[in-house]
Parts: structure tokens; sequence; C-alpha cells
């Protein structure tokens, strides 16, 4: 299946959702390379997590600086035989004031734009800026959209369960930022790892 082109945005994420049609799973991509630099936690399907450790405090609210490791996006997908690399990470405001995390693997770096495209992207949506300062794990939705077609049958797949559990956040500043690790469940796999994501102005909702 070719790469296809995707518009971020609330609206046209929500159309291609809709869209959504079956088609058949692809072949298996290389499997991503374990880092050795993290300390390991285990998520609730007893896979090992990489666990930054650089910005998270004992306990209150989150750190303001991120430096280091935690400057680093390390996502991995996991489907049966299929493994998906995700590098890189993105933010932007809903209309309610809620965040939006874009995580992408493929070029091109930057922030996103309409004509943007990716080999596969995870969209975590509702996020409350609230929680996310007081150091709490936030239940939200989540979207795989496999536009490669490796990882699962249908263009995009809504998870099961999805968590963000924060370590550093700056959401109010020009340069901000959203840092932590991810855990998402589908139904015939995962998606978790560790996210560093600034802000894109082409990611607000106006």
């Amino acid at each position: 299946m070719s790469v296809k082109k995707a518009t971020f945005g609330c609206v046209s994420l929500l159309a291609c959702i809709v869209a959504c049609s079956t088609s058949a799973s692809g072949t298996s991509t290389s499997k991503p390379s374990a880092s050795t630099d993290d300390t390991a936690s285990t998520d609730d399907t007893g896979s090992s997590v990489p666990d930054s450790g650089k910005s998270q405090k004992d306990s209150g609210a989150t750190e303001l600086t991120c430096e280091g490791d935690c400057l680093k996006t390390q996502v991995a997908a996991t489907f049966g035989a299929n493994f998906a690399v995700f590098q890189q990470a993105y933010f932007g405001f809903d209309l309610s004031g809620a965040l939006r995390v874009e995580v992408h693997g493929g070029t091109p770096n930057g922030c996103p734009t309409s004509s943007s495209t990716y080999d596969w992207s995870l969209v975590i949506a509702n996020l409350d800026p609230a929680t996310l300062k007081a150091n709490k794990a936030a239940s939200l939705t989540a979207t795989l959209f496999d536009y490669k077609g490796n990882l699962i049958a249908t263009p995009a797949e809504k998870a099961s369960k999805a968590t963000l559990t924060p370590r550093a956040v700056d959401v109010e500043s020009p340069r901000g930022f959203v840092e932590g690790d991810i855990s998402t469940t589908f139904g015939g796999g995962k998606v978790v790892g560790h996210v560093y994501a600034s802000h894109c102005d082409s990611l607000d909702e106006t």
C-alpha cells in the first residue's frame, strides 16, 4: 500500500476515522532496537517501557524544564510480528482549550502541515492542561493511523485504552512542550514509549 498524505487538524482526522474501510494488513517493518540508557518499567500489558527519569518529581506538579534524553521521542508499535517506530511528536490546542498530541513515524521533521506525509501516526486527544500540570496520569482517546498498511487491517483504529503519564509540562510559554510516557492498547497490538511534544501553531484550532 502506498503512503497516503494526511491533513492534520481535528476535523480532517475525525473525517479520516469515519472513512476507514477494511484493507489487508501489509508486511513487517524492522524491529526497533531497545534503549539501553533508560530504566525500564512495565505497563499494564507486561511490556518493558522506556523510563526517561530526567524530569519527574517524586510528587506534586510536573517540572517546567526538559533536557538530555527527556527531549527524545522514542515510541514503538508492536502488532504481532510487525513493528514500527515513531520519532517525532507535536501538540496543539483545540477550541475548548484541550490539547491534542500527534506522534509520527517517517519524514518529514518539523510541524505538520496539510501537505505532510508520514508512514504512521498516533493522535492523542482530549488532554486537560490542568491534569497534565498536576502530574496526574490522564485517560484519553487515541487513534492510530497506518498509511503504509503494515500494522492494522484498516487505515485507522481507535485505542481501547490509552494513558499519558506526564513528567514535564509547559503549555503556557510560546515554546511550550509536553513530555511523558504513553501507553495505548489496540485490538491486535499496542503503542508505548516516551514522547517529547513541542507546540505547533499549525495544530491549533482557530
